[in-house]
């Protein structure tokens, strides 16, 4: 006897990638250029968190978002021109630059955080604190491992 197949919203691959779609889109009220703003913001900071800390360069911004560097210079470029980060002279290295947040970016980095926060928490609305406990801990270890597969 064959059995049903089961549909797409029940299964958790094809749900995963719907779900990354839907949060991967540009909120309607921010243009293009803001959105790819959030990407190098959060790149940035991530790359200053980081346990080896050192200059934050388009470089370790490429390697932070698993992109090309050519791709991650665009978008440093952008936001650079936008003022969310400014580049800098390298301490370690005259021929290179080391970029960092701007006030307007680190203003950027908080509401696009807090926008980000706010979505988690609704999705997460009604669910006792146990269970919001329990999924953010899984949440985040499931992203690591994809980031770490990158």
């Amino acid at each position: 006897m064959k059995r049903a197949a089961k549909s797409l919203d029940s299964l958790p691959g094809p749900t995963l990638f719907r779900a990354i779609r839907l949060l991967g889109r540009a909120p309607v009220q921010q243009d293009q250029r803001q959105f790819s703003g959030i990407l190098v913001v959060q790149a940035v900071r991530g790359c200053q968190e980081r346990p080896e800390p050192g200059e934050v360069t388009v470089r370790s911004v490429a390697d932070y978002m698993h992109v090309a560097p050519s791709t991650a210079s665009r978008l440093v470029a952008d936001a650079v021109e936008a003022r969310y980060v400014e580049s800098v002279p390298s301490k370690s290295d005259r021929r290179s630059t080391a970029l960092r947040l701007t006030a307007r970016g680190r203003q950027l980095l908080r509401s696009s955080v807090e926008y980000q926060t706010k979505v988690y928490e609704q999705a997460t609305e009604g669910w006792s604190e146990e269970s919001k406990k329990v999924f953010e801990v899984l949440l985040v270890d499931f992203c690591h491992r994809l980031i770490d597969q990158g």
